[in-house]
């Protein structure tokens, strides 16, 4: 009786312990230069369109989207910066082949009062906005910090997705990104 009782309790405990959920699958997602690491020699960013012009000799300084060496991941950050008439942007839009549910990623931010910048992400399939996610980044953070921008769930098609990154519209807010990606779970 005394081994039944064992038996039991070993099953018991067999049956428990396989129950325990296992962890959430994860599936990456590589974004082109989404570690902003690679930037051509004047310095531009490779693989986004931006409105930064550093090598533009005008009386404003045009160079609103900045390589910056400090980093949170590899060499290289992208850091946005407001030149008292424009807001920096910078938009990669590019082919994915399955729907992420989140765009992750490092900031650290400078916000001046009643400032904000924005990191947004559009899901498209057929050329038509089918999901969308957004951040607003409303107060200073002197550290990196992880973020997690939610993906909506409208659809389960998809075959391109835009980030656009927008820095404030006060002096001295600035915005640095680094190390973007997306997950499916």
């Amino acid at each position: 009786m005394k081994n039944l009782r064992l038996i039991f309790l070993y099953f018991l405990l067999v049956m428990i312990s396989s129950c325990r959920k296992n962890p959430v699958n994860q599936i990456t997602m590589p974004i082109p230069n989404g570690d902003f690491e690679q930037w051509n020699s004047w310095p531009v960013l490779i693989n986004w369109q931006t409105n930064s012009c550093p090598l533009c000799m005008t009386p404003i300084n045009e160079y609103v989207v900045k390589k910056d060496s400090l980093a949170y991941h590899g060499k290289y950050a992208a850091k946005f910066i407001f030149n008292g008439l424009y807001k920096s942007r910078a938009r990669n839009k590019f082919a994915i082949s399955m729907h992420p549910t989140l765009l992750t990623g490092y900031i650290n931010s400078r916000i001046m009062p009643g400032d904000f910048a924005k990191i947004s992400i559009d899901i498209f399939y057929k050329k038509q906005v089918v999901d969308s996610g957004r951040l607003y980044e409303t107060s200073s953070t002197p550290n990196y910090k992880e973020f997690k921008i939610p993906i909506t769930g409208n659809s389960l098609k998809a075959d391109s997705a835009e980030i656009t990154i927008v820095g404030g519209g006060k002096l001295h807010t600035e915005l640095t990104v680094d190390y973007l990606t997306l997950i499916r779970k």
